[in-house]
């Protein structure tokens, strides 16, 4: 991705600077898709009406290291819509790309709204590790009807910070 950026910063006076920030981050549908480690470069150029005796000075470039974003991707193989007694199976998946250390959360969002916790519910998962997690259920008598969804959610483990979120339908009849 690349863009543009101008900045009208008015006269300055020979000698003067100006400190201009900016700041991106990851937008879009979730979960995010992937962001594979690597170096990104931003590059600031200046220009002036007037005459520049040291125009080699008009460009600067940085250059940082992306670690990489955490992924969680939840999978419901079996039945949809479910009955009393059917089977279902979920996989839940993190890679986690960047160094930090992230939390995986794991629930059962039902028809009313609210959730439970399912397998295993609190799991930390390391910088630059993967992690699985499969898990079947039985739908029992007395599971109330209507659309639910198996959700894995990943926090900053010291912030607490939502970094992705995935859930999955399915349907009890």
């Amino acid at each position: 991705m690349s863009g543009v950026v101008t900045c009208a910063l008015g006269q300055l006076t020979m000698g003067q600077s100006v400190t201009v920030s900016i700041v991106s981050r990851p937008t879009g549908p979730r979960p995010i898709v992937a962001c594979p480690a690597g170096e990104i470069s931003n590059t600031a150029v200046v220009s002036a009406a007037e005459l520049d005796p040291n125009p080699d000075n008009n460009t600067a470039t940085e250059v940082t290291t992306v670690l990489g974003l955490t992924v969680i991707d939840v999978t419901l193989t079996g039945c949809n819509p479910c009955s009393v007694g059917d089977t279902f199976s979920a996989q839940i998946s993190v890679d986690n790309r960047s160094a930090r250390a992230v939390e995986m959360k794991l629930g059962q969002l039902q028809p009313d709204g609210s959730m439970s916790s399912i397998g295993d519910p609190h799991r930390e998962v390391p910088g630059g590790s993967t992690f699985v997690q499969q898990f079947m259920e039985t739908i029992p008598a007395g599971r109330s009807p209507g659309t639910w969804h198996i959700c894995g959610r990943l926090l900053g483990v010291q912030l607490g910070d939502t970094q992705a979120v995935s859930c999955q339908p399915f349907t009890i009849n």
